[in-house]
């Protein structure tokens, strides 16, 4: 169910009329781009999200996020190139493809990224990763720590075998006290090539805490369930999973993060809500997540923007013509939002406080 920025554009284009002498980035993207925001949630993006594991101290260990181009969001590379890869993957909708290119390197997240890495030290971790590698002993994973005398551990997992398929690497480390730093790697050495890194997690301290994924930072979270049949590592995730009741969500001056009632490990954490369309700034948005009849409530609310806006930009004689315009396609909004609005998943009841 989706639809093109290009087919919108050109309806906007033909309400507006083809002789309008305004460029087409400035107003319509505008138009489109405020729309989408302030149309939420009558139109919005519905979520269904899987990349949360239970007990993981890794942000975005999935690397489904990426608001650059150059490596996942909270993560960054040494010697190599990370970009975002849609087919080869473990679960989720991305893994990072790391690309050797006559140096050894790696991809990695440190304290400097997301200083709660340090809240590990003086615990025993293991560090998972699915990875994909076409020539033997080519990629690994690597823990890395520094203490403030300057004691310094470095520790790596098997090699993958090389084989083209998926292979679960790991490595469990008992990490030093008073850490200053600390680095948890995806290596990619010897061979010039690609690697692909997907599901990675970090486990070993009780957390409950977890950062949402992006989606939901914009959006709202209706429903937290978890995994009851298998681990993380189950790709069918029909049907094993029971509603969390309790769970909670805070903000801190730059990000949402979701609050457990209890302490779990290695489970997939499923988070259902939704969030608004998608952006048309967004380099991955070549489409908006609705389709005919949505489409006619999204672009009367479009053109009323563009008439609202047009009206404070023209003479004085035509103040009227855009105003009239302006409100007709507003009407025409309000018309349809009763019977075109998307439906959004339950929330969850939330008992009361004692």
């Amino acid at each position: 169910m989706t639809t093109l920025y290009s087919t919108i554009k050109t309806r906007l284009s033909k309400i507006m009329g083809d002789t309008e002498d305004y460029s087409l980035a400035s107003y319509y993207e505008g138009a489109i781009n405020d729309t989408a925001r302030e149309i939420y949630p009558v139109l919005h993006k519905p979520l269904k999200d899987h990349t949360l594991i239970s007990g993981s101290a890794l942000p975005n260990g999935h690397f489904d996020d990426w608001s650059q181009t150059t490596y996942p969001d909270l993560y960054r590379v040494s010697n190599v190139t990370a970009v975002e890869e849609t087919t080869h993957i473990r679960g989720g909708t991305k893994s990072a493809k790391v690309t050797r290119a006559d140096t050894d390197g790696h991809m990695y997240i440190s304290e400097g990224q997301w200083v709660r890495l340090l809240d590990l030290m003086n615990t025993t971790v293991k560090f998972k990763c699915w990875v994909k590698a076409t020539t033997v002993n080519q990629a690994y994973l690597e823990i890395y720590t520094k203490q403030a005398d300057g004691t310094e551990q470095t520790e790596a997992s098997s090699a993958h075998s090389g084989n083209g398929e998926f292979e679960l690497l790991e490595k469990e480390l008992a990490l030093n006290d008073d850490l200053t730093d600390i680095q948890f790697r995806f290596k990619v050495i010897t061979s010039n090539g690609d690697v692909y890194f997907d599901k990675a997690r970090v486990t070993g301290k009780n957390l409950k805490e977890y950062l949402l994924p992006d989606d939901f930072q914009s959006g709202s979270l209706r429903q937290v369930k978890m995994q009851t049949i298998g681990d993380s590592d189950d790709l069918g995730l029909n049907g094993g999973f029971r509603l969390v009741w309790g769970w909670d969500i805070i903000h801190d001056s730059t990000y949402k993060y979701l609050i457990m009632p209890y302490v779990s490990s290695n489970k997939t954490i499923e988070l259902i809500g939704d969030c608004p369309l998608e952006d048309d700034m967004d380099a991955d948005a070549d489409t908006m997540s609705i389709d005919d009849p949505e489409v006619n409530l999204f672009v009367a609310y479009a053109a009323y923007l563009l008439n609202e806006r047009k009206r404070g930009t023209v003479s004085s004689d035509s103040v009227d013509r855009y105003e009239y315009e302006s409100q007709r396609w507003l009407d025409k909004y309000n018309d349809l939002k009763g019977r075109l609005r998307m439906t959004r998943a339950s929330a969850q009841l939330k008992p009361p406080t004692p």
